[in-house]
């Protein structure tokens, strides 16, 4: 089953919190921005994030870009809404996704909280996908970190912790690195055979 998103970060199970927030307090409305991705600490690629509220929705999206080469270009969407109690990404199906899509498309897709608000120190959340026996565990450790980028440096970061298992078998652990209204800076992971890190590097406009 393909999804449009990411981070399987933000691939979560459903939270309760129905109240849509006018006015975006932690999502970012708008930005471009450029990050490069290393496996390894090896240089894998670069991409950017453009973000963006849906027209006459409460509705953000993410649109991630990547150029393979001169003749081919990868797009794809993640779309979040900010609530009373957090911030919730839609779990978006692909192939149940329609090329000329609304609001209403998307608010039709289950939505996984993926940010509490505010988000407290040691707070944790716990999201399981049944279908594939996977939980992820979810701690904020910080929210006033000082992130040092190729970008700028960043202060007030929330910094959240993670451990996913399958089959109960730990399979990842890492960090993500947010700034209200900028959106995700840095995200790390190690895996059992690979580590990857995603980091800004500039802001475009």
């Amino acid at each position: 089953m393909k999804k449009l998103g990411l981070f399987v970060l933000l691939l979560l199970t459903a939270c309760n919190g129905d109240t849509q927030n006018n006015n975006f307090s932690i999502l970012p409305t708008e930005g471009e921005y450029t990050f490069h991705r290393f496996v390894e600490d090896k240089f894998q690629s670069d991409y950017r994030i453009l973000y963006s509220v849906v027209p006459d929705s409460n509705i953000v999206q993410s649109k991630f870009v990547q150029t393979i080469d001169t003749n081919e270009v990868i797009e794809t969407h993640t779309f979040y809404t900010e609530l009373d109690d957090g911030v919730y990404g839609y779990y978006v199906v692909e192939e149940e996704f329609p090329e000329d899509w609304t609001p209403a498309d998307i608010e039709k897709f289950s939505k996984e909280k993926i940010l509490p608000i505010p988000p407290e120190v040691g707070e944790t959340w716990s999201n399981i996908i049944e279908e594939l026996d996977n939980e992820t565990t979810y701690r904020i450790t910080s929210n006033s970190e000082t992130l040092k980028t190729e970008a700028k440096t960043f202060n007030d970061v929330i910094v959240i912790q993670f451990e996913e298992k399958n089959n109960g078998k730990t399979i990842r652990t890492g960090h993500s690195y947010f700034v209200p209204q900028v959106g995700w800076v840095r995200f790390e992971a190690k895996g059992e055979f690979l580590t990857e890190v995603n980091e800004i590097i500039e802001i475009n406009n």
